[in-house]
C-alpha cells in the first residue's frame, strides 16, 4: 500500500508541479548560458559585459558559488577591487574548503600587491590533494615570493607550478619561472624557459616580448632584435607594431628596456 500511495502522490504532484519543473530546467539552462557567455567575454577582456552576464546569473541563483567567484573576478577587473576581494573572502568563508575560491583569492591578492595574503591563500588552496588546478595557486604564490625578494623560494614554487600542470604548459608559468632564473643570474635556464613559453604559446605577443627581454638582459642584443623582427611578421596590429618599433630602436641605440609585465 505504501508504494501505491507514493506513486499516486508522485502522479498528482507531477500534474501540479509540471510548470515548476520546467521552470527549474529553464533556470538551469539560463544560468549555464549566462556563465558561458560571461566566461567568453571575460577571456576576451570585455570585463564590463562579462560582469553584466554574471550579475544576471547571480540574481537568478545567488547561492551558486561558481558564478559568485566569476562575478568577484570580474568586479576586480572593472576597478571594484575592494568589493571584489571582500565578496570573495565571504564566499571562501562560507565554502570553507573550496580550493578554487582560495586560489582565486590568492590571485586577486597578488594583483592587489598584497603578497603575503596571496601566499597564505595559495597555501589554503593547495591543502586539497585532489585540486586539479594546483598550478594556478603555485603560480600566484611563486610570483608573490618574487615580489617579496624571496627568489629561491620563488624558483622552487614556480617549478611546482610548471610540473603540476597536467595539460599544455601555461605561458605565464614558464615566463615567471624564466624571470626567477634571471633574477638568480641563471641566464641560460632563463632563456630556455622563455624559449619554451614562446614555442608553446606562439600566438601570444607577450611571449615574444619576454624572450627578447631575456636576450637583452643576457647582452645578446642582435638576437633580441631578430625576435622582434619575427614578431613584426606575426603581429600586424598597430599596438604590437608600435612596441616592436620602439624596442628595436632602443636596442640599436643601447637604450634601456623596461621589464615587461607578465600577466598571470
Amino acid at each position: 500500500m505504501q508504494s501505491s500511495f507514493m506513486l499516486a502522490t508522485l502522479l498528482i504532484g507531477g500534474l501540479i508541479s509540471c510548470s515548476s519543473f520546467e521552470s527549474s530546467q529553464e533556470k538551469t539552462l539560463t544560468i549555464k548560458a549566462l556563465q558561458e557567455m560571461g566566461l567568453s567575454k571575460y577571456n576576451d577582456g570585455d570585463f564590463e559585459k562579462a560582469l553584466q552576464d554574471f550579475n544576471m546569473a547571480h540574481k537568478i541563483d545567488p547561492k551558486n558559488s561558481q558564478i559568485s567567484i566569476y562575478r568577484a573576478l570580474s568586479l576586480f577587473e572593472v576597478g571594484e577591487k575592494t568589493q571584489a576581494i571582500d565578496d570573495l573572502n565571504q564566499i571562501c568563508t562560507k565554502l570553507k574548503t573550496s580550493s578554487a575560491c582560495f586560489a582565486s583569492l590568492s590571485y586577486l591578492y597578488f594583483r592587489n600587491k598584497s603578497y603575503q595574503l596571496s601566499i597564505s591563500n595559495a597555501d589554503l588552496a593547495l591543502q586539497d590533494p585532489s585540486y586539479d588546478f594546483k598550478h594556478k595557486a603555485y603560480l600566484s604564490k611563486g610570483a608573490s615570493f618574487l615580489e617579496l625578494g624571496k627568489r629561491e623560494k620563488a624558483l622552487e614554487t614556480l617549478k611546482k607550478s610548471v610540473e603540476s600542470y597536467a595539460g599544455q604548459q601555461s605561458c605565464s608559468n614558464r615566463m615567471m619561472l624564466s624571470r626567477a632564473h634571471l633574477y638568480l643570474g641563471q641566464f641560460s635556464m632563463a632563456l630556455n624557459e622563455a624559449s619554451l613559453a614562446k614555442s608553446l604559446c606562439s600566438s601570444l605577443f607577450d611571449a615574444y616580448v619576454w624572450q627578447a627581454w631575456v636576450l637583452y638582459k643576457s647582452a645578446r642584443f642582435n638576437e633580441a632584435i631578430e625576435i622582434y623582427r619575427e614578431a613584426r611578421i606575426k603581429f600586424s596590429d598597430p599596438t604590437s607594431q608600435a612596441v616592436i618599433d620602439q624596442n628595436i630602436s632602443k636596442l640599436r641605440n643601447n637604450d634601456a628596456l623596461g621589464i615587461p609585465k607578465i600577466v598571470l
